[in-house]
């Protein structure tokens, strides 16, 4: 099971809580019925399975003679944002700072006025 934005070493915690809770037949903790944005490790692998599988995306890139891991981590990136897996828009730079996030229009106009 990894969760979005842990560490190895977090992940390797979940992994043993999660195995434990899978020997004892209960899962015991204090989160009541609070929700995890979770997936197990096996279907990340057959996630990134099918993203590589597209040639278009490196071929897109070929030009740009960068190494294999950056070319891996732009072809990740756009099939992440065409899936819509990054579309969401919480509330939280709002709530915690008072002002609404800054939308990239915004980001825009202020970097070329």
């Amino acid at each position: 099971m990894v969760c979005a934005g842990e560490s190895e070493h977090r992940v390797d915690g979940h992994r043993s809580f999660v195995e434990a809770a899978i020997d004892a037949g209960v899962i015991r903790g204090l989160a009541r019925d609070g929700p995890v944005s979770a997936v197990a490790i096996s279907d990340v692998a057959d996630s990134a399975g099918a993203v590589f599988i597209d040639p278009q995306a490196y071929q897109s890139r070929a030009g740009y003679e960068a190494p294999d891991w950056q070319v891996a981590a732009w072809v990740s990136t756009y099939t992440t944002i065409a899936a819509g897996s990054v579309a969401a828009v919480s509330g939280d730079v709002e709530r915690l700072t008072g002002h609404p996030a800054t939308s990239l229009t915004q980001l825009l106009l202020r970097r070329f006025p």
